[in-house]
Order: structure tokens, then C-alpha cells, then sequence
């Protein structure tokens, strides 16, 4: 039988999936309306409304305050997560300190960028950075490198 611990991070992954949907589709949107674009290339039609009611002006706002928003809500279920999987203190330790130095270089790249005039020419790095960090893969990383570690202390 599956412990309830186990049972909790299956749940966080599947919360993990829907955010890194909606967050992909909530951006879609807003990408189109900022770029004038009559197609609606979302998938979840419910947000089109609340989307394109938003007046143009605003929608850059929203578009970093949605991407905050979802970059820390999506690391918090990852720590989460892989917490209650593994149990170990160290894991959480070091998921943090990797989360903590990602955003850092995040913020240096994205303020050297501002300061230098330069952030248009760094802009595609930051958002492929974000992709990552936006994204399962580093819950997928992590997890196969601590399931292995743990394997391997038995």
C-alpha cells in the first residue's frame, strides 16, 4: 500500500502539471494580445475573457506579476513534493539552495541587463532560464537524482 506521504507528492505533481499548463496558456494569451494577433492560441478558453477584458497597457504588468507568481508557486510545490517523497532534510536543503541560486542569477542577468541597456539582448537567455525553472523538468531531475541516492544508501 502507498503511505499517505507518497500520496501527497503524487498530488503535488499532478498540481505541478495543471500550474505549468495554465501558466503556458495564460501567457499564450497574453503574448497574442500583446502582439495585436486575433488568434487565441490558448487551450483554456476560460481565461481568454478575463484576459482580453485587461486593458493593453496593462497586460506587461500582469504578464511579470503572473510569471512571479507562478515562478515561486511552481518551485514551492516542487520543495513540497520531493519533501514529503524523500523525507530528508539535506534534499530540502539543497533543492532550496539550487531554487535560491537560480532565482539569483536570474536577478543578476536581469538587472545587469537593465542597467547596461542591454536587456532586450538578454531577454531570450532569462526566458530560457524561466522555461526551466517554469516547467517539471527540475522536479524530474531531482527526483530520479535523490531516488537514485537513496537506492544507493541501501
Amino acid at each position: 500500500m502507498i503511505s499517505s506521504n507518497k500520496i501527497v507528492s503524487i498530488l503535488g505533481v499532478m498540481l505541478l502539471l495543471v500550474a505549468v499548463y495554465f501558466r503556458e496558456n495564460i501567457l499564450l494569451q497574453i503574448n497574442a494580445l500583446l502582439a495585436n494577433d486575433t488568434y487565441n492560441y490558448s487551450l483554456a478558453f476560460s481565461f481568454s475573457n478575463v484576459i482580453k477584458e485587461l486593458p493593453v497597457q496593462e497586460l506587461p504588468k500582469w504578464k511579470w506579476i503572473i510569471s512571479l507568481s507562478f515562478t515561486f508557486f511552481i518551485a514551492i510545490v516542487t520543495i513540497f513534493s520531493l519533501h514529503t517523497w524523500f523525507r530528508n532534510t539535506t534534499y530540502t536543503k539543497l533543492m532550496l539552495m539550487i531554487y535560491l541560486v537560480v532565482f539569483g542569477v536570474i536577478f543578476l542577468i536581469g538587472v545587469g541587463g537593465y542597467l547596461f541597456n542591454q536587456f532586450d539582448a538578454i531577454y531570450p537567455l532569462l526566458r530560457r532560464i524561466i522555461g526551466i525553472v517554469h516547467s517539471p523538468i527540475p522536479f524530474i531531475f531531482l527526483f530520479i537524482l535523490f531516488y537514485k541516492q537513496s537506492t544507493l544508501k541501501k
